[in-house]
């Protein structure tokens, strides 16, 4: 009675779980087979099928002793994964064996922003035994073992204190122990058995002493993306860093490899370039309102005696507020000396103010007198009214039905009011 209850809890939380993602070396036909699954859903074909695929996947290995450890205990790779190296559940445990983030860490494998080694096959394989065999030895059962690995401590005392629950779930937990008992069977019978043909393309460790994309190495060598990562599941980033894990590859490409691995790896390192200074100039966009730099340029002005935004901003065809955002400027004011930084067409000519000598003021116009003005280089409807007495420029505005904007040689009309 006590073994049949293990068995009976052991499949019902492995066969329950929800997978959330279904990137692989598999088919997406193969992925939903485990994905979504109660245990009345589990059938023979697609334990037969995950068995198959376990089978494949030890050609993937170079140590025996891996190899072992998966033929002795790759039920229960079965059971969480249905051997789909890249499934997650919804509690985010990953891999071939759902390992979470505490036990991979525990056992000794890297899962950081950039490796995550529970979708190593050998290397998770390795951890899981461990895992079992540690949790073998605290509880003296294979078959309580096997409940912890597949949820968790809690999870055990929780079913196994809840005889009411229990009870009133018999007939489906007792249905997911028969698929339990049905998947070891099968497993005992098939698993030193050839269900699946010639075995995969045998696969090798190659080595560099730079990083290498998976983008790169394809530019050279004629593997598809989807064998390269299948082959390689563990770099969350598709790119390997040789300080920190390994890099397979078929066997029949290793030569190639070997020969063209130095250009692949300064291909990788113009295309870390290159991305780098595309973020670069996205994130000053972001921060400074900076316009696309790819049609845009930045300048360098140092204000002169008499210069304002307004004479700045009309010479290079700007806003005066983007001066101010670009400089971090919180007023128009400005001083001789000052270094700007404006941002002009690439193709625009920069324009450098002249220095004007001061002519004297106007003199100033009756009531009602107007005067024409010829607008030189430089100025503004600004610098204009100060040349005269009582003249705004709102009432230039209005007398010549203009706005701030104007250009060289345009006559305007000045007039008082």
């Amino acid at each position: 009675m006590f073994l049949l209850r293990i068995h009976i809890i052991v499949f019902l939380a492995a066969l329950s779980f929800k997978q959330t993602q279904a990137q692989s070396n598999f088919s997406y036909n193969e992925v939903d087979s485990w994905q979504q699954k109660s245990a009345s859903e589990i059938t023979e074909e697609n334990v037969i099928s995950a068995i198959g695929r376990l089978l494949k996947s030890e050609t993937l290995m170079t140590n025996y002793t891996s190899v072992d450890k998966l033929k002795s205990l790759g039920y229960l790779a079965i059971a969480q994964s249905g051997f789909i190296g890249n499934l997650t559940d919804k509690y985010q445990r990953t891999g071939w064996w759902l390992l979470s983030y505490p036990v991979a860490i525990k056992y000794g494998l890297q899962v950081t922003n950039l490796i995550d080694e529970r979708k190593n096959l050998e290397k998770s394989t390795i951890a899981a035994y461990q895992y079992w065999s540690d949790l073998k030895s605290r509880y003296s059962s294979s078959e309580m073992a096997d409940l912890v690995f597949l949820t968790s401590p809690m999870a055990v005392e929780k079913y196994w204190n809840d005889s009411i629950n229990y009870r009133e779930e018999y007939n489906t937990i007792h249905q997911a122990n028969d698929q339990l008992t049905q998947i070891k069977q099968l497993f005992n019978k098939h698993k030193f058995m050839t269900l699946v043909g010639p075995p995969e393309q045998l696969v090798v460790q190659v080595k560099s002493e730079y990083e290498l994309s998976f983008k790169a190495i394809q530019e050279f060598i004629p593997i598809s993306a989807s064998q390269l990562e299948s082959l390689n599941m563990e770099w969350v980033s598709n790119t390997y860093y040789p300080k920190i894990g390994e890099l397979y590859i078929p066997i029949s490409y290793q030569e190639d490899f070997d020969k063209l691995k130095s250009v692949i790896a300064q291909k990788t390192q113009e295309d870390q370039r290159m991305l780098a200074s595309i973020n670069d100039k996205r994130i000053k966009q972001l921060q400074g309102d900076v316009p696309d730099l790819n049609t845009y340029k930045p300048i360098s002005y140092i204000v002169k005696m008499g210069d304002n935004l307004g004479q700045i901003a009309q010479r290079n065809h700007v806003n005066i507020s983007s001066i101010r955002t670009w400089n971090g400027l919180k007023s128009d004011r400005i001083y001789a000396g000052q270094r700007l930084t404006v941002y002009v067409p690439i193709n625009q000519k920069v324009i450098i103010a002249k220095k004007v000598e001061k002519k004297p003021v106007t003199p100033v116009l009756q009531h009602g007198e107007y005067q024409e003005y010829k607008v030189k280089p430089g100025d503004t409807l600004w610098s204009i009214s100060k040349k005269y007495e009582h003249i705004s420029i709102e009432n230039i505005m209005i007398d010549n039905g203009i706005d701030e904007h104007i250009a060289p040689d345009q006559i305007i009309k000045i007039r008082n009011k």
